[in-house]
């Protein structure tokens, strides 16, 4: 297993060039509210029923892709990102992307792509390029989803761990069908009693509090929903 620990202290130092590392920022007003939402996100959850639905009403708001994006990786197969079978607690995102700030243009065939750090926060590969420099082995916890005609996603993953700096988090990548749109962000998934909450994490303090994911227990399987809301060429 490649393990993140040999970078932390490069990460942690060159937050704002990495896009992974921690920091120290003044808490925003924006910041504050997704504090808040980390706090009770996972508490909020019941047996059956629909997830809860992300109440962005603006422009998905972008952040740094960090220093682990692999291009080019594979389509998942039913949705799973964690075909591989890591250990873990399965947890199930949902949601739409759209077009503009509205819901009345939905995109077919955009990809969402996904990647993410395993249970003890190291990512495979703890590197990034082309999905053809790694062997299969190397790849874990990354791939992507296409919308629906109603430009629904859902796929499937494994709880990420916390590493030095960071709180659990998601990284996705929303590119509509003909590439003209994009937006690359971060999903926070927070637990309470976390070594680090969002509340501490500067990527996630500047994020709308509709960034921090609020889970309901559907089937079984915690479930949360957020909607992608991509800018006009």
């Amino acid at each position: 297993m490649i393990r993140v620990v040999g970078i932390i202290a490069a990460i942690a130092l060159a937050a704002t060039a990495a896009g992974c590392g921690g920091g120290t920022a003044t808490t925003t007003s924006t910041g504050s509210a997704a504090a808040t939402t980390a706090s009770t996100a996972t508490a909020e959850s019941a047996q059956g029923g629909a997830p809860r639905t992300s109440t962005c009403a603006s422009i998905t708001t972008p952040t740094t892709e960090g220093p682990y994006y692999v291009t080019g990786t594979a389509a998942l197969t039913g949705g799973n990102l964690n075909a591989a079978g890591l250990p873990g607690e399965r947890i199930r995102i949902t949601g739409h992307v759209y077009s503009g700030a509205d819901k009345h243009t939905p995109l077919p065939n955009a990809i969402v792509d996904i990647w993410q750090a395993d249970a003890d926060g190291t990512y495979w590969p703890a590197s990034n390029g082309p999905a053809d420099g790694y062997a299969d082995a190397e790849l874990r916890l990354r791939g992507h989803v296409a919308t629906a005609a109603d430009g629904t996603y859902s796929f499937t993953t494994i709880l990420p761990g916390e590493y030095e700096g960071r709180p659990r988090h998601i990284h996705v990548r929303a590119t509509s069908g003909d590439g003209t749109q994009d937006v690359v962000t971060q999903l926070i998934v927070s637990r309470p009693g976390d070594r680090t909450p969002a509340s501490a994490d500067a990527i996630a303090r500047s994020l709308p509090a509709c960034h921090t994911m609020r889970f309901t227990t559907v089937r079984g399987t915690p479930t949360a929903a957020f909607d992608f809301h991509l800018a006009g060429a």
